[in-house]
């Protein structure tokens, strides 16, 4: 295994950059046959030697700040290659690459947060495996802080897949038959003590 990270920090900023390569002797996976039973997929354990490459990147710049309140910008980048060494084949249920950015407001009180994330196609696939189309989701979250005494009391609205994208998992065995969930509205309390 190898792995290679920078971090950088300046005053309220700060970003990561982690490179890695593992190489694996008789990696065991799940191989999918193409074959169905009960409308599932069949699957086998099968091994090879394998190897991933992949990059995992995280940045958050703080753009405001005075008093108590804060408003950052934050970027993350999510990218894995894995495949057999004897052919090259891809291995299955690997990841698209990620992509996101938000923005993030913190003040005394009141929190809110709002993502987009970019979820790429992967036609990068195994034999037998099927592709996976890309989708974007829309997250926002808003968090209230009330004290009452040493208590913390946090109310949260949160939501995810706004947009209401139909989007498949690709690393989920059961992507064609059950899709990632649509939109969601939750209502959260929190106390911490």
């Amino acid at each position: 295994n190898l792995d290679a990270s920078i971090r950088v920090r300046v005053k309220r900023s700060r970003a990561e950059l982690t490179w890695f390569v593992n190489r694996f002797s008789d990696f065991i996976f799940k191989d999918i046959t193409g074959l169905e039973e009960d409308g599932l997929p069949v699957l086998r354990y099968g091994q090879t030697d394998a190897i991933f490459t992949g990059l995992e990147s995280r940045a958050d710049v703080e753009v405001y700040h005075r008093d108590e309140h804060h408003v950052a910008l934050t970027g993350k980048l999510d990218w894995v290659r894995a495949e057999r060494t004897d052919t090259d084949e891809a291995l299955p249920r690997i990841p698209p690459v990620r992509i996101g950015g938000g923005i993030r407001y913190d003040g005394e009180f009141l929190r809110g947060i709002l993502n987009v994330t970019r979820h790429t196609k992967q036609d990068r696939v195994a034999p037998n495996e099927e592709p996976t189309g890309g989708y974007t989701f829309v997250d926002a979250s808003v968090s209230l802080l009330l004290f009452v005494g040493t208590v913390a009391n946090e109310i949260t609205l949160r939501g995810t897949n706004l947009g209401n994208v139909e989007a498949r998992n690709h690393v989920s065995l059961l992507k064609e038959q059950a899709p990632l969930p649509g939109r969601s509205v939750r209502l959260l309390y929190r106390l911490h003590f």
